[in-house]
């Protein structure tokens, strides 16, 4: 199976995703009106999430499989930590504008 170009990726105003301090484009985000930025930055983020969510995949297997009976706070809290950093490159705040 072929892998996906790796990130991070970076979505430009006017539709362009490129791999960070590439050139050449992975994808491109035609106007979608008020949407279009947001569908950028989501898609941009598709390599954060995915690492993210096969982190968070391997870390519950472990716990379920091997019956860790009380995970350890701290690797739980990195955890939430690169989840929420993935989350936050795709869903836009306030200062990245509309």
């Amino acid at each position: 199976m072929a892998k996906h170009t790796p990130g991070p990726w970076v979505y430009e105003w006017g539709g362009s995703i490129h791999r960070a301090g590439k050139v050449a484009k992975i994808a491109h985000v035609y106007s979608c009106g008020a949407h279009t930025v947001a569908n950028g930055a989501l898609i941009a983020a598709a390599p954060d999430l995915l690492a993210a969510l096969q982190s968070a995949a391997d870390y519950m297997e472990l716990w379920t499989v091997e019956a860790i009976p009380d995970p350890s706070p701290g690797s739980l809290e990195a955890l939430a930590t690169q989840v929420r950093a993935a989350i936050g490159r795709a869903v836009l705040n306030e200062e990245q504008g509309s």
